[in-house]
């Protein structure tokens, strides 16, 4: 069941080669990911999986729920990630987990 989706284009004002997303994404500051979107990003860490998948942890308030989010890598390319996520969500009725995917891509002109 998808709850919700969206979907996000903007310009890139950086030579193409320029460009790894994968790279901005896994080592994102976490300062950096609290000013995307203050006061709801709280913070922002990376580790691996138990088998070595990069994966980007992220905390966050959506709404009146408290989001930890643990991004996994299944593609992770200099021009394309693809991430993907079970969260855990801490709602006014107590914890459930949901799936969240981010896929972030970017095209040369």
């Amino acid at each position: 069941m998808v709850l919700s989706a969206s979907t996000e284009h903007a310009p890139v004002d950086a030579p193409w080669n320029a460009i790894d997303i994968a790279d901005w994404l896994l080592n994102l500051p976490d300062k950096e990911y609290q000013r995307c979107a203050p006061p709801d990003h709280k913070a922002a860490g990376y580790t691996t999986t138990d088998d070595g998948r990069p994966m980007s942890i992220n905390v966050e308030m959506i709404g009146t729920g408290l989001v930890i989010q643990h991004y996994v890598a299944e593609i992770a390319e200099k021009h394309h990630c693809h991430m993907v996520s079970l969260s855990d969500v801490l709602t006014p009725n107590g914890w459930t987990t949901v799936q969240v995917i981010w896929d972030l891509s970017v095209k040369d002109k």
